[in-house]
């Protein structure tokens, strides 16, 4: 089953911020971005260094160790994502 709340709770938001990334930010951004000697960052491949990078920050976060909260926390914190109401 679909939650088509929870879809365009996502959804709209993901969407509008990908169109004005891709109107505004990425045509602002200039072809050559730095220049050492014969090596040239270009604006095709700083994009995919900076989604590399993101890319590793949020699996260390996914791997490491998160510290044990008492039960009680544990509890309302479960509670409280399962039971969200949208709209």
């Amino acid at each position: 089953m679909v939650n088509y709340k929870a879809a365009l709770l996502f959804a709209i938001p993901a969407v509008s911020a990908v169109f004005l990334t891709r109107k505004f930010l990425i045509p602002a951004i200039p072809e050559t971005i730095a220049q050492l000697g014969k090596f040239t960052l270009h604006k095709d491949m700083a994009i995919m260094v900076f989604f590399a990078i993101l890319m590793l920050i949020a699996s260390v976060n996914m791997i490491k160790t998160k510290k044990e909260t008492k039960p009680k926390q544990k509890a309302e914190k479960e509670s409280s994502v399962t039971n969200y109401t949208y709209f």
